[in-house]
């Protein structure tokens, strides 16, 4: 047998380190070579990690998640089948053998959800405020990766972006009136695709607030059989509730069913004449009560003079067509018409054949653009005239553009669906736009100012017209606002928002000529409006239903108009049309014009902004010549720092003559103001300076807050005011009541003077016809405001004072002053009233002289005067009586004579007043009557 012999090699016995594999080392501890790597996955995927390891065996291998050993992971792979969100962590194994171990790098598995485009989870919920509280909209979405969001705003006129607004929520802050019904939504987007939420809407409801009359209800004048109406309107929140009382001379009664904003009494009998009506508007916060309206009912068949109860409207119309005027004229007997047209709004000539209720202008051509047209009532009883109307024509076939703020500023502007964007575009000189096209410019908020770069031609005007709905519809007229105040929004029509009061202008147009600008409403600028430039060849421009809010910097001295047309002494235009146009709060002035042959139709402006320097100074000014003023209304609210000059003739004598300024000097004269109002102003009808010359005002109202109790404060508001040199104007037929002063004379510093006459400047020959002065403080005030000069050789004629305070205030010079066939009825009483005001201070009431050298009295009545006439007055005034001149009405404001009055016949005629208030002609008898009216035979 043979045996094996199995051989060692000597060299590897006991000799440490020795291998029996070249290179390799079986005896050692564990080495990691490969180190496993992180994965990313979706859910319900599989992931894997692998080690690869070098040492003596056997290894071993143990793995773990987040340094926590994975019972069963004992091989050199891990593999998770199907992988969850739990499963996210850090992995890393330990190899071992007998020799030691080695732990691998971690390794990150992470499980990201699948890709997809957002969904919105929560969407945003409407909100209701109140004025001045903050909004916020809240939105919520899934998707990945996660979306990034963007609000959008729509006003009406289409969903815009918020600028900033790119969170979940969005808030908006300070929210005003003006933002209510506004939407807001967002969008969500990420790389997937986008989501869009629903629209949230804002509601915002003005503070809570206590009752507020906004408009008093005016008497009314029926015959019997007909019916009255009595309208009311109130501000409060919540919105208040209505009731309607009566009183027939034993208190105050509720009106059954009577619970609307007006009140209609049927069939007014004779019985019910002298009645008067008021209205209690109550909510949660309190109450406040209406003035008393008080109903004249007289017999049917009674004679009236003519009023107009419908005036004629302003046309644009294509040439060749054959636009239509109306009017509707109450009076008996039934007054006879006439028609009549003018160029410039100041002279008129009748219209051959137009003596109907309507007026048919046939086949107009582009030479009748710019003709105004009026009407002319007259009976036995009396006279009227409606307000102006304008002619506009534009040739057909002119191009129509579009602009939206949904659009956009590429497209082509031809149609609604591919609209502009901003209206500055439309009127950019590079725009397509020119003579006798049409921009029609939806309703909604444009957040820019607007150069109009553009001009038409005679006839062929560019109209730039807002709209609310549908192109050439009718927006609201802006004048006619139960509350003025109220904030601006673009549901209604354009809304041009300059965003920063201090600066910018609305619509700027200086060279602008033949434009039609219609249906727009301006915010938050400087100025609203400007028109005009200093070639003096701008003009022929229409303004219809343009509304101007909030312009002007209240921390500036004295910036920001409403509607600026011309400035004076550097800017003119001339032959524009404003008609219904509302200027509310704009710091330093509401319309001025500077030019020839501009008119006003049915204008407004309010004030009732007391911050800082933000109040109103000068209402309506005009200089130039032949402008005219129709059927305007100012109001300022009371205490407001600034007293308010409304409505007036002003040139710039004061820099020109007096500071020697290098200005052209502009004159004030030939204007016209015509059943114009005034509330509570400073100077309600007033002509200032030297070269204020040939002014008419005609049928105008002023009104105060003088309440005429006994020991009242003064009050607010001055009726006529006449300063600085202004002459040869007339006033004829105004109504001045509850005013501080109903006739006023001053001069101040302002021109350069600071001395009496000479070198000082009064007004001279100035004539106040007709005049009505009822229920104020001081009836003829020589005001010492400033510069003591004389009043001036000026005449107050067949005027009626009803229960002043005081006939005089003789503070300045006053010894030239002409008094004829006035009626001097009553002064309030209580203790205090009288002929004359006579304060600590100087005054010269001694030249208050009857049948004076140059100041006198002749032909008129003082009757109930408080304390008597001084001694001898009334024998010296010659001509003179002190009888109960017997009022036909007085309670009711109707002044006219009954018969067998001593004042009937018993007046004197004077140089320039040749009709009564009415525009009866004087005299009826032998000699005129004293007072505003003339009796007469019908």
């Amino acid at each position: 047998m043979r045996s094996s012999l199995w051989v060692v090699p000597a060299l590897c016995i006991g000799v440490l380190g020795c291998s029996d594999k070249a290179g390799a080392s079986e005896d050692s501890a564990p080495a990691i070579t490969t180190q496993p790597t992180s994965v990313t996955v979706t859910p319900n995927s599989a992931a894997s990690f692998s080690v690869t390891a070098t040492g003596a065996a056997p290894l071993t291998y143990q793995w773990r998640k987040n340094a926590g050993a994975i019972a069963g992971a004992t091989s050199s792979t891990y593999a998770i089948t199907s992988a969850q969100a739990g499963d996210a962590g850090t992995y890393d194994v330990v190899v071992s053998n007998p020799k030691g171990s080695a732990r691998s790098n971690g390794a990150t598995l992470t499980v990201s959800a699948a890709l997809s485009a957002p969904v919105i989870t929560t969407q945003p919920s409407g909100k209701s405020v109140t004025a001045g509280s903050s909004a916020t909209f809240t939105v919520a979405a899934s998707g990945n990766p996660a979306p990034t969001y963007q609000w959008q705003r729509n006003n009406g006129g289409g969903w815009n972006p918020v600028s900033g607004a790119t969170s979940a929520s969005y808030s908006l802050s300070g929210a005003q009136v003006s933002d209510n019904g506004a939407q807001f939504r967002c969008v969500a987007t990420n790389s997937q695709g986008s989501a869009t939420s629903n629209g949230a809407t804002l509601t915002v409801s003005a503070a809570l607030s206590a009752p507020v009359i906004t408009t008093q209800p005016s008497g009314k004048s029926v015959t019997a059989g007909s019916s009255a109406t009595f309208t009311v309107a109130a501000s409060g929140n919540p919105a208040p509730t209505y009731q309607w009382q009566r009183n027939n001379g034993g208190g105050w009664n509720p009106v059954s069913g009577a619970t609307s904003g007006s009140y209609t009494l049927s069939g007014a009998q004779v019985s019910d004449n002298g009645a008067q009506f008021r209205c209690v508007a109550t909510n949660s916060q309190g109450n406040a009560t209406s003035n008393g309206a008080t109903l004249t009912v007289s017999a049917a068949g009674a004679l009236a003079p003519p009023v107009f109860t419908a005036q004629p409207e302003s046309r644009l119309a294509a040439t060749g067509s054959s636009p239509t005027y109306a009017v509707t004229v109450t009076g008996s007997p039934t007054p006879a018409l006439q028609w009549q047209r003018s160029s410039d709004g100041t002279t008129w000539s009748d219209i051959g054949g137009a003596t109907s209720t309507t007026l048919t202008l046939a086949n107009v051509t582009a030479s009748n653009s710019n003709t105004k047209v009026r009407c002319l009532a007259s009976n036995n009883q009396g006279t009227d005239m409606s307000d102006p109307a304008v002619l506009v024509t534009q040739t057909p076939g002119g191009t129509t553009y579009y602009v939206s703020p949904s659009g956009n500023d590429s497209n082509d502007g031809l149609t609604l669906g591919t609209a502009w964007a901003t209206i500055s575009h439309a009127a950019d000189s590079s725009s397509p736009v020119g003579p006798g096209d049409t921009v029609y410019v939806a309703a909604g908020t444009y957040n820019e100012t607007v150069e109009l770069e553009k001009a038409g031609t005679p006839g062929n005007p560019i109209v730039f017209q807002g709209y609310k709905t549908t192109p050439g519809d009718a927006p609201l007229k802006l004048v006619d606002r139960a509350n003025a105040y109220t904030a601006f929004n673009g549901f209604d029509m354009p809304l041009i928002n300059g965003g920063d009061r201090t600066s910018g202008i609305g619509l700027d147009s200086p060279h602008g000529k033949n434009l039609v600008i219609r249906n727009f409403q301006i915010r938050n600028v400087a100025y609203g409006v400007n028109l005009g430039d200093s070639t003096q060849n701008a003009g022929s421009n229409w303004l219809d239903n343009v509304g101007v809010m909030t312009v002007g910097d209240p921390s500036d001295d004295y910036q920001g108009e409403g509607i600026l047309m011309g400035s004076m002494g550097t800017r003119f235009t001339n032959s524009n049309m404003v008609t219904d146009c509302l200027v509310v709060n704009a710091c330093a002035e509401g319309i001025d014009v500077n030019g020839t042959g501009n008119v006003l139709v049915g204008c407004k402006v309010y004030c009732n902004d007391n911050t800082d320097n933000a109040p109103t100074d000068y209402y309506i000014m005009i200089t130039g010549d032949s402008n005219a003023a129709y059927a305007c209304y100012i109001e300022r609210a009371p205490g407001l720092s600034h007293a308010g000059h409304g409505l007036g003739a002003k040139t710039n004598a004061e820099q020109v003559v007096d500071q020697g300024l290098n200005l052209p000097a502009i004159s004030a004269r030939y204007n016209q103001f015509i059943h114009c109002t005034a509330r509570n102003m400073g100077e309600s009808f007033y002509v200032r300076h030297r070269t204020a010359q040939y002014n008419l005002f005609y049928r105008c109202t002023a009104i105060g807050t003088y309440s005429g109790a006994s020991q009242a404060a003064e009050g607010e508001g001055n009726g006529i005011e006449t300063r600085d040199g202004a002459s040869d104007n007339v006033f004829d037929g105004l109504i001045v009541k509850n005013c501080d002063a109903g006739i006023e004379f001053r001069d101040t510093v302002e021109d350069g003077d600071t001395m009496s006459n000479p070198p000082g400047h009064p007004g001279n020959n100035n004539l106040y016809k007709n005049c009505l002065i009822l229920n104020c403080r001081l009836a003829v005030d020589f005001d010492d405001y400033s510069v003591a000069s004389d009043a001036g050789d000026n005449t107050i004629a067949d005027c009626t004072f009803y229960k002043n305070r005081y006939l005089f205030d003789c503070g300045r010079e006053c010894n030239s002053m002409k008094y004829v066939g006035n009626i001097f009825e009553g002064t309030l009483q209580d203790g205090v009233g009288g002929a004359f005001f006579s304060p600590s201070h100087p005054t010269f009431d001694g030249e208050v002289i009857p049948n004076g050298v140059n100041s006198y009295f002749k032909n008129c009545d003082f009757h109930n005067i408080e304390g008597g006439m001084p001694s001898g007055f009334v024998s010296a005034a010659s001509g003179s009586i002190a009888s109960d001149p017997m009022f036909v009405d007085p309670a009711n404001l109707n002044f006219r004579l009954t018969p067998g009055s001593p004042c009937v016949d018993s007046g004197l005629s004077v140089t320039g007043v040749s009709t009564d208030r009415d525009g009866i002609g004087r005299p009826q008898g032998g000699t005129p009557d004293m007072g505003a009216y003339e009796a007469h035979t019908p």
